[in-house]
């Protein structure tokens, strides 16, 4: 149980290279939970039966638990770590995206009480989705940028973000950094329009 433990320290990447991991991550073992083949999950398990932890909420005070799948594989030690293919990390991606915007719609349940009834819950994962694609378009990589972006287009009206040619113009120019084009992004949409809330 040792040396798998030590083993799980890191996964190599398809392109050959480490890539940092621990169990005490959770957002990182509920992406893998979510993501990898039973194969992948019965390697990441090795020895361990189930994994269980708490979601982070203080207010739903909510545990996940993720069971070892049936088939089991041997442990990992320090030198032998779980490998991703292509497809893992495809998955892996997928899951860390999916993660994001659940997160994200919570947070902004839980900070604005409009957004709890469940009309609303689906109307607003709906927007954050397409802000989270309008996000990718305009060179945003960061989920810190995202989230940003993702937070101005719910606080205010579509209208300067079509039809601004400043607000236009900053969302566009791409080889200046995430945050310095959404805080000018911000100073703009200040001067121009109220926020709706």
């Amino acid at each position: 149980m040792i040396g798998h433990l030590q083993g799980l320290h890191q996964f190599i990447a398809a392109d050959g290279w480490p890539v940092a991991f621990g169990l005490n991550v959770t957002r990182a073992l509920e992406e893998c939970c979510e993501a990898l083949p039973e194969d992948q999950r019965a390697q990441l398990f090795g020895p361990i039966e189930a994994c269980i932890w708490h979601d982070g909420e203080t207010q739903t005070n909510a545990w996940l638990r993720a069971d070892a799948p049936d088939r089991k594989a041997p442990p990992l030690s320090i030198d032998r770590h779980l490998a991703l293919t292509p497809g893992d990390e495809a998955a892996l991606n997928l899951a860390s995206r999916a993660w994001f915007m659940r997160e994200f719609a919570h947070t902004l349940t839980r900070r604005f009480p409009a957004y709890a009834p469940a009309e609303a819950q689906l109307d607003l994962r709906r927007s954050l989705a397409m802000f989270a694609d309008e996000a990718h378009q305009f060179g945003f990589r960061l989920e810190r940028d995202i989230h940003y972006y993702m937070e101005l287009r719910l606080r205010y009206p579509r209208e300067p973000f079509v039809e601004d040619k400043t607000v236009r113009a900053l969302l566009h120019q791409r080889e200046n950094h995430g945050m310095s084009r959404l805080f000018a992004l911000t100073a703009r949409l200040q001067e121009i329009v109220s926020p709706k809330f």
